[in-house]
């Protein structure tokens, strides 16, 4: 078994440094773009760097796939052998440093690397299962409350009692939760924030931000990811704030 997780480690090292260098030159130029676009409105900024963070969550043998010119085209060795480790009958340790218990760093690192990656997808898996639980009963807010633009969506309303703020969450959400204190809003305020909701919904910010989970997961030591998405995130609320008052622009005083 030590063995085994030697070769995977040797083959992971060589794998995922490759991969992580190729991704940090691709965020330096996605950087240097929205430097260039630092003028430019919210709604451009987050696209910029939407692509960058779908960039980050392809599968990593996509490019390859894509730019196959034939069948004959072979899995590069590290990766062949990261993914079928058991094809010629045996597995030989991998030569390197070892760490305590016959690991080699590299083994050591993948174990570790995997872990925590492992760790942040199941603690925001089970946060989306508290969060489903806290909305469960929730009713229906009355079409007659809800403004024209929302209405046509096809979007449905809720009001959820344990929750704090309006949200809506999933890749493809169809439903806004909104707390118990909804009713004692002004409507030019309630109507705001639906469409704040419904801007995030066409934007499909449901998908995108499942994609930065596994961004974030991935690549959790990246400090350059992390400040994409933290940028990501702010932009796509500004974003979806102009969204929302160029609908009624009279409400802006109140929105804020």
């Amino acid at each position: 078994m030590i063995a085994i997780l030697n070769d995977w480690g040797a083959a992971w090292a060589g794998w995922f440094g490759w991969l992580t260098l190729k991704n940090t030159v691709f965020l330096g130029l996605v950087f240097l773009a929205l430097h260039a676009l630092r003028a430019a409105s919210a709604r451009v900024r987050a696209a910029v760097a939407t692509i960058g963070v779908v960039k980050l969550a392809l599968p990593p043998f996509l490019t390859v796939a894509l730019l196959s010119h034939g069948a004959a085209e072979t899995v590069p060795p590290a990766v062949s052998t990261l993914l079928f480790p058991f094809r010629d009958g045996a597995v030989e340790p991998a030569a390197g440093p070892t760490w305590s218990g016959g690991l080699t760093l590299a083994a050591a690192a993948m174990l570790a690397w995997a872990s925590i990656t492992l760790a942040r997808i199941g603690w925001v898996t089970l946060q989306t299962l508290q969060l489903a639980w806290a909305v469960r009963g929730a009713t229906p807010v009355p079409a007659r409350e809800l403004p024209a633009d929302v209405r046509r969506s096809g979007l449905a309303v809720k009001r959820a009692p344990h929750i704090p703020l309006p949200l809506s969450f999933g890749p493809w959400p169809r439903t806004v939760y909104v707390p118990a204190v909804w009713d004692r809003w002004a409507r030019a305020n309630r109507d705001a924030v639906l469409r704040h909701e419904l801007a995030h919904v066409r934007r499909r910010d449901g998908l995108v931000l499942s994609l930065e989970i596994l961004v974030q997961a991935v690549y959790f030591f990246h400090p350059l990811v992390r400040l994409l998405i933290r940028r990501l995130r702010t932009w796509r609320e500004m974003a979806c704030d102009d969204a929302s008052l160029a609908a009624d622009p009279a409400a802006r005083l109140t929105y804020t």
